[in-house]
């Protein structure tokens, strides 16, 4: 029958996999939105460069200027592809559609073209046709979907650490103490009560057991005594013997087998070292996030000096050992989670200074992503097979 721990974990290791899940539907649904999005802006803003090209056609059109002896029409589309790049072809065109103006750019895949007619006393005398380039999914998952999915792979990192945590501190120290009072109760002693394991009696039945303990306890030591006293002071020595012989057989029959001890992973002080390291790496980051309107190469420099001065500063004050465990929670929480969620940060809030790394920018977040994703899962293992930590040491 699975333990406690080991439901706690399978419970655990569920909820980050429905949360993986979840945090891809909604990447998908986002980026299916923005698509569609970006689309429809895409289509107007072809409208919109269209017509103003189209008026500039139609005032010499007015002035009574023949369409096919327009002057500069040409340049006026190169002007324009220029300032957008999202042209691919702009043409003029008679009425029989014989282009009489046209530029285009390197053939790509475009817009539905966009059709605005040109005028002379209400009889239409020439049209503007314009290909608009079609938005690419790449730049939409490079803009939006990579930071959201940045995002669900941090908040799955820390919740991962905080489970270790939470699954050591509790679960695994109830375990424990199950384990010791079985241990406790097989080798003959009853007197001993059961530490608590938190602040409120939200369950009666520990006092309750505590009590029977110890009242079967004194019992117990009664009974034993009085045997003891009965096998001194009896003066026939046939019977002394045979008391001696019922005292043995009742101590040997209030023995219990010793249930097999569990595997338990990660220590209660191993896990508390590592989430603290994980919250000082976090907390040396907090300033850069009043800081995201400056260049992200100062504000990197700034929370790593932080980070410096924190670990020394906890350490001298014993907030943590500076454990094996610990510093890996240090590592993970001052050079992943903090530095990812500060470009987040950027992103959001000062996209001007993030776009000056370009794609280095993107692509330091995908590593700390993944880093993310991936590093909170080693040392549950590894970690744990060094040597004893001098910390443990003072906890046993």
């Amino acid at each position: 029958m699975p333990t406690a721990a080991t439901l706690a974990r399978r419970f655990a290791f569920t909820g980050l996999l429905l949360l993986l899940a979840v945090g891809c539907l909604v990447s998908w649904l986002a980026v299916s939105q923005l698509r569609d999005m970006a689309r429809k802006e895409a289509e107007a803003r072809a409208r919109l460069v269209a017509e103003n090209m189209a008026d500039q056609v139609q005032r010499a059109v007015d002035v009574g200027i023949p369409v096919d002896r327009l002057v500069g029409v040409e340049d006026l589309f190169t002007q324009r592809m220029q300032s957008f790049q999202g042209i691919l072809r702009v043409a003029l065109l008679d009425t029989q559609g014989r282009v009489l103006h046209e530029r285009r750019a390197p053939a790509r895949d475009a817009l539905a073209p966009v059709m605005v007619p040109i005028a002379r006393a209400g009889e239409t005398v020439a049209s503007l046709e314009l290909h608009w380039r079609q938005p690419a999914i790449a730049a939409l998952l490079l803009s939006w979907g990579l930071p959201l999915a940045a995002l669900i792979a941090l908040v799955a990192g820390l919740a991962g650490e905080a489970l270790r945590y939470a699954l050591t501190g509790l679960v695994l120290r109830r375990e424990r103490i199950v384990l010791a009072s079985c241990q406790r109760i097989a080798a003959g002693d009853l007197a001993t009560r059961p530490p608590r394991l938190g602040r409120r009696d939200f369950d009666a039945r520990l006092p309750w057991l505590a009590e029977q303990l110890r009242h079967v306890g004194e019992q117990h030591m009664r009974v034993e005594r009085l045997a003891q006293s009965l096998c001194q002071t009896e003066p026939d020595l046939d019977k002394r013997r045979q008391h001696a012989e019922v005292l043995a057989a009742a101590l040997g029959n209030d023995r219990f087998p010793a249930p097999a001890p569990p595997e338990l992973p990660t220590s209660s002080h191993a896990a508390l070292q590592r989430w603290r390291g994980v919250l000082l790496g976090l907390l040396a980051w907090v300033p850069a996030a009043a800081l995201a309107s400056h260049h992200p190469v100062g504000v990197g420099a700034g929370a790593l000096a932080l980070l410096a001065l924190l670990s020394g500063t906890a350490y001298r004050l014993q907030w943590w050992q500076g454990t094996a465990s610990g510093w890996y929670g240090a590592v993970l929480g001052g050079l992943v989670f903090g530095p990812a969620l500060s470009l987040l940060v950027q992103m959001a809030w000062a996209p001007q200074h993030f776009q000056t790394m370009g794609s280095f920018g993107y692509a330091i977040l995908a590593v700390l992503s993944t880093a993310a994703l991936l590093l909170p899962w080693f040392g549950s293992q590894n970690l744990e097979r060094l040597p004893h930590e001098a910390g443990e040491h003072h906890a046993a």
